[in-house]
């Protein structure tokens, strides 16, 4: 385990800062700093059912989606060297590489490629060049987008399993999960306190041990 979940129940202990308390940044206010705070928790929560248990990957089905999202990132190897050039990729703090300028299909967005191991945040932060490709993230900005891509993702993968909990702020936050190879699957994750969800290939499912479930309706 690597990072902290932080949604009503559990906190798991894990390394990197996302146990961190709140941090905010000179000139920025409270209220920017706590929408901060609540994305980089999402992140953090993103990066846990993706990297948990590392290989092996989520198999061929999930592996299409990808393809088809986002071509270049086989999950559960190393990052292709045209790919890293195709994206123009940065650093993203404990997650891997990040696309903010990417652009994909359904009008997908951010692309974030999660790596095994993840970095730190250090300004000169590297990934070594045996990190693996654990999962690949993207955002998805309005309930439009939301509905396409969870339409592609049901014609391949049928129906999900759906369950919501309430994060550390008492946000509801729905989760629907779509299992494949390997424990591991794709997983959109719908925040209200958020303006914008995720969906990420290569997941694990929000485990009961860390969150306390209850009712979507």
């Amino acid at each position: 385990m690597r990072d902290a979940l932080q949604p009503s129940v559990t906190i798991v202990s894990l390394q990197g800062s996302c146990a961190d308390g709140p941090r905010f940044d000179q000139g920025q206010s409270v209220d920017q700093g706590v929408l901060s705070l609540r994305i980089r928790t999402l992140a953090c929560a993103i990066a846990i059912v993706v990297t948990a248990c590392g290989p092996p990957t989520p198999g061929p089905v999930v592996q299409r989606l990808v393809d088809e999202y986002a071509p270049g990132l086989p999950i559960g190897e190393r990052l292709p060297l045209a790919t890293r050039g195709h994206y123009k990729l940065g650093i993203a703090a404990y997650q891997g590489y990040a696309a903010s300028n990417f652009n994909g299909p359904d009008g997908v967005d951010d692309l974030v490629i999660l790596m095994d191991p993840t970095p730190g945040d250090g300004i000169d932060e590297k990934i070594p060049a045996y990190a693996t490709i654990a999962g690949v993230k993207l955002t998805v900005t309005s309930p439009d987008i939301v509905s396409r891509v969870d339409a592609r993702i049901r014609a391949a993968m049928g129906a999900p399993r759906i369950a919501c909990y309430r994060d550390g702020f008492g946000q509801k936050v729905e989760t629907r999960f779509w299992p494949a190879e390997h424990g591991r699957g794709v997983l959109l994750v719908i925040s209200n306190a958020l303006p914008a969800a995720e969906v990420t290939f290569g997941a694990h499912a929000v485990s009961p041990e860390h969150v306390k479930f209850e009712s979507c309706v």
